[in-house]
């Protein structure tokens, strides 16, 4: 439930509760009712600290010191092809400021007897965001910021948690109820995403923002849960879900967004291909015609434009290329062919149908106590899915939009859609060893699965000169490049954007503190390791599945593979009373290191070779100020690209 106001009612809310908060915080009565009220406010700032890569822009995004409009495309430049995914990049430059937050929230609990209830809200204002309502620092005009998805990362007030729970004995046993907007955490996954824990859609915005805890990037949801102690070892719990509600991604055109067109409010989608720029001459003249196109946002290059620099460089290397291509935009955008695809009413699903189940077991007599968790869910997917609606305009023999009829048939669109009914399958433990190590790990399956055809597949198939199988003309090449089952999209109909497919995850962690080391009180390690599977995945001459769109058609690396796996660890000193008596200092090393494979979109946790190392610096004075002082940098990965968005982020808060 999302209660948002303007920006100044959240940044006003902020100032209250800095100036007045303190006056309300902790336990007091309520009449006849026990309360507590629990609050934070932060603010915090967050720095583009690494290098563009021009390689992840649109090749019209890097054209500048043009007179030409600056939504038209230069393939002489580098960068990408496609314009659907660089948004967020082109957006900050090295050593720019890409969020500048402040942030509160505030907890009510009340009890009496059995009884309670409890309510959160929180609120939020990012200054940063207020200078995309510009051109960007390549010329573009922003067109996304009055988006919802967008609204949203800017500012807002919104209710967390609001639920009633009571307390009872069922058979002299003890019980619990809760009702309403709350959060489950089910499973032992500690940084591995994808597991058992699906019962909450995620906040990634939240996530990003400087200082933020991990408790904040969960949503609560409406729902009835339930646990029952069964006797001293065995216990049951469950829920229903009352309301679906989505993950929420990175709004377009902010700073982690790689996607221009899934988020609320955002698209349309843009076709002209797209590609890595080393391989362009990997393909012939007529190919390229397409997948270089000089189109981007429904305008190019005149043909008489590219015949001046025929005159002026008559020994261009590329004006072979440059002269197919805007002959074939000329074509197209003479006749009429729509080069964008608008975004259609998302597909979203039903309330009902969400729920859950866990039976848990304490084995004292094992390894000193060792507690078993045995899951089975069923949800609808908070993460969105690219379908695609196929217009019907004909090609003519030589693959291009019919000249003697170029109105005819319909436009392609893009569809958002969210699967229903995904089966979650899972068990967990957890225990400690005899060297006082924490061990816990759990299993997860679902034998249906939703995984994301190629985006970049579907979005090429639904282009206007790819509306039905051109087996003769420019577009042939294009045409052969796609998989079996793509060609195979009948124009005119809705293309479901993913395939159902058993997915099994298997994760463990290890945590274990270290006494007095390096003049530290503490020393806490944490390790996780991870691994996917995939079955019956199909081979790519049939269907791709996963990778950003833009990387384009060609090659066959970085599509979902049967198996995958990755590591995380992170290992954190405390040194309390350091200084001044109440001041604790915490310096901690985080790495992530994805080995192996790639795994099943939306939400892969592994992209082979992916590195991450971050540094950070946290400061707390007598458990009520806060400081942190974070640097996360990305090494290069082939196939994932927010490798560019190293940043750098500070933060002071104050809990009371």
């Amino acid at each position: 439930m999302s209660l948002h106001q303007s920006k100044l009612s959240a940044f006003s809310l902020a100032l209250l509760a800095a100036q007045g908060g303190q006056a309300f915080a902790g336990d007091f009565q309520l009449g006849t009712w026990d309360a507590q009220l629990n609050s934070q406010i932060s603010v915090g700032a967050s720095w583009r600290a690494g290098d563009r890569n021009s390689d992840y822009l649109g090749a019209g995004t890097l054209q500048q010191g043009s007179l030409l409009a600056p939504a038209q495309v230069n393939p002489l430049l580098a960068g990408q092809q496609t314009n659907n995914t660089d948004d967020g990049n082109q957006n900050y430059d090295t050593g720019e400021l890409f969020s500048l937050v402040i942030k509160g929230s505030h907890e009510l609990n009340l009890s009496r007897e059995m009884t309670g209830f409890k309510f959160g809200v929180r609120y939020w204002y990012d200054a940063a965001l207020d200078h995309l309502d510009r051109e960007s620092a390549y010329g573009q005009m922003n067109t996304w910021q009055y988006a919802r998805s967008f609204d949203e990362a800017k500012g807002g007030v919104e209710l967390l948690d609001a639920y009633l729970w009571h307390e009872l004995d069922i058979a002299d046993q003890p019980a619990q109820v809760k009702l309403g907007r709350h959060v489950l955490n089910w499973g032992e996954s500690t940084f591995i995403q994808g597991g058992i824990n699906s019962i909450n859609p995620v906040d990634v915005p939240a996530l990003r923002k400087p200082g933020a805890e991990l408790k904040e990037g969960l949503l609560p949801v409406a729902m009835l849960s339930a646990s029952l102690s069964l006797n001293d070892a065995w216990s049951l719990e469950g829920f229903y879900q009352l309301k679906w509600e989505q993950t929420r991604p990175d709004a377009c055109g902010t700073y982690f967004s790689n996607n221009d067109f899934a988020a609320e409010g955002c698209g349309p989608v843009y076709f002209g291909g797209s590609r890595y720029t080393e391989m362009a001459n990997e393909v012939g003249i007529a190919e390229l015609a397409i997948e270089n196109s000089l189109v981007q946002k429904n305008t190019g290059y005149s043909l008489a434009q590219i015949q001046t620099l025929a005159a002026t460089q008559p020994d261009h290397p590329d004006l072979p290329l440059l002269l197919g291509a805007a002959q074939q935009v000329q074509a197209l955008v003479g006749q009429g062919v729509s080069l964008v695809a608008p975004r259609g009413p998302d597909q979203k699903p039903s309330d009902a149908g969400q729920y859950g189940v866990a039976l848990r077991w304490y084995a004292e007599a094992l390894n000193h106590g060792t507690e078993f968790g045995f899951y089975h869910l069923n949800y609808h997917s908070r993460l969105p899915y690219v379908n695609g609606v196929l217009g019907t305009n004909t090609p003519n023999s030589q693959g291009q939009p019919n000249a003697q009829d170029p109105s005819a048939g319909t436009q392609s669109q893009y569809q958002i859609a969210y699967p229903e009914d995904i089966k979650v399958y899972g068990m967990s433990f957890a225990t400690s060893l005899p060297t006082g190590t924490a061990w816990s790990g759990e299993v997860s399956y679902r034998p249906d699965q939703p995984i994301q055809i190629n985006a970049n597949d579907i979005l090429v198939r639904a282009a206007p000169y790819l509306v039905s199988n051109p087996s003769a003309g420019p577009n042939a090449s294009l045409w052969y490049s796609l998989p079996e089952e793509v060609r195979a999209f009948a124009s005119g109909t809705q293309v479901e954007g993913y395939r159902r497919l058993p997915v099994t995850q298997l994760q463990t962690t290890l945590i274990h503190d270290v006494n007095r080391v390096l003049a530290a009180d503490n020393l806490r390690l944490v390790g996780e390791v991870g691994f996917t599977w995939v079955g019956d995945l199909p081979d790519q001459s049939q269907i791709r599945f996963g990778r950003s769109s833009i990387y384009g058609s060609y090659g066959s690396e970085g599509y979902v593979t049967d198996f995958s796996w990755g590591y995380r660890l992170r290992a954190t000193l405390e040194y309390p009373n350091q200084w001044v008596s109440g001041l604790t200092i915490k310096p901690t090393l985080a790495w992530s290191h994805d080995v192996q494979g790639y795994g099943p979109e939306p939400g892969a946790q592994f992209y082979e070779g992916r590195k991450i190392i971050g540094l950070s610096l946290a400061a707390e004075y007598l458990n009520t100020y806060q400081a942190s002082l974070s640097y996360t940098e990305y090494l290069k990965t082939d196939y994932w690209d927010l490798d560019d968005r190293d940043f750098i982020a500070i933060s002071l808060g104050m809990s009371y």
